[in-house]
């Protein structure tokens, strides 16, 4: 008697967290249909993916959602007058599951140098503020080739954005006008895994419009240029003392224009003073151009008072000569009505125009 009561209670022991896991998993599958139900008509479970490897370990994120994007380069004025829009595609990922995210808050929240906090695994509206403003205005504006460098990437819509325009530039009757070259960073292993899994989706699509032009155009040929190196994935903390990640060295390179880019990073009192820093270097060390994203996250815990402060005290000039727009951010795939965003920029004379488009 004694040894079968032993022995049920250890099946059930051992039962247990499997049986929690698969309840996890159900809750996950039916919170995700629920949500594509409710975005996507043409959505079905047979989306959803999970890597039943990773279920049984606590606090390993879902399978991500993807979602198709196609941004539009063409700005306001121009397309009043052409009545038409010169879409740029890319897809991007993050993790949606409310669970995955609950745990993550509690258990790394204000812990910047924990390698894999959640907030890079969401697309923030100022992303897509500055991403527009990157391929409207920026890029079309160069007389050079330009580097630029992202940092807290997160799913990396502005790295995806600028580095497809540069594959675009490189179709067509030349090689492009310019090069550009991206470098995407953060330091967290989920971000970055996120955004490599986009970049290769953003390829694909990129791909498939090419072929189309091609049917349509005989006279549009593909560079023979490679596009492996349009962008570059990598790891860095921006509380570190380790140099911004430029590629090319020194601070005066006529033939190299460098942007600095930063989105929706003012969420953290550390993060906001540390940014604040690295806008100085970039401009007075790098003499880079400085897009700065920020929404409603920027206001928690006084992150964008905070960086403002940081920024006074280290570098006043640049304080006194802050360029800023309010812009409100639309998009359908995102399940975004009107979002409020600011963009800011150090570095360059020019004023931001920044025009949205669904």
């Amino acid at each position: 008697m004694v040894p079968l009561f032993l022995a049920t209670t250890t099946s059930l022991l051992l039962t247990f967290p499997l049986r929690q896991n698969f309840d996890r998993r159900d809750s996950y599958l039916a919170l995700y249909a629920k949500k594509r139900n409710t975005h996507s008509g043409s959505a079905s479970l047979s989306d959803l993916f999970f890597d039943n490897s990773q279920n049984s370990k606590e606090g390993n994120p879902p399978s991500p959602k993807r979602i198709n994007l196609s941004l539009c380069r063409t700005p306001a004025t121009e397309r009043d007058r052409t009545s038409s829009c010169d879409f740029i595609p890319i897809s991007v990922y993050q993790i949606e599951d409310n669970q995955w995210w609950r745990e993550k808050e509690s258990q790394h929240y204000n812990q910047l140098h924990h390698k894999d906090n959640p907030y890079g695994a969401r697309c923030w509206p100022s992303s897509v503020a500055v991403a527009d403003y990157l391929i409207q205005t920026v890029l079309p504006s160069l007389q050079e080739d330009a580097e630029v460098v992202e940092l807290g990437c997160g799913p990396g819509i502005p790295s995806l954005a600028a580095a497809t325009t540069s594959l675009f530039d490189r179709t067509g009757k030349g090689d492009g006008e310019h090069q550009i070259f991206v470098t995407a960073t953060d330091v967290s292993p989920t971000a970055l895994t996120l955004l490599s899994k986009g970049w290769k989706a953003t390829r694909k699509r990129h791909e498939k419009q090419l072929t189309k032009k091609l049917q349509a155009d005989s006279e549009v040929s593909l560079s023979t240029r490679s596009d492996h190196d349009a962008l570059s994935i990598r790891s860095f903390d921006i509380c570190s003392s380790d140099p911004l990640p430029f590629v090319s060295t020194g601070k005066s390179n006529p033939r190299t224009r460098r942007i600095l880019v930063a989105c929706t990073m003012l969420y953290d009192p550390t993060l906001a003073a540390a940014l604040a820093r690295r806008v100085e270097e970039a401009v007075h060390q790098f003499d880079a151009w400085v897009i700065l994203g920020d929404d409603v996250t920027g206001e928690r815990g006084s992150g964008r008072d905070i960086f403002l402060k940081a920024l006074q005290e280290k570098a006043p000039q640049l304080a006194s000569t802050t360029t800023t727009a309010t812009v409100q951010i639309k998009n359908a795939a995102l399940g975004w009505q009107a979002k409020e965003t600011k963009v800011w920029e150090w570095g360059n004379v020019r004023c931001i125009n920044v025009n949205m488009c669904d």
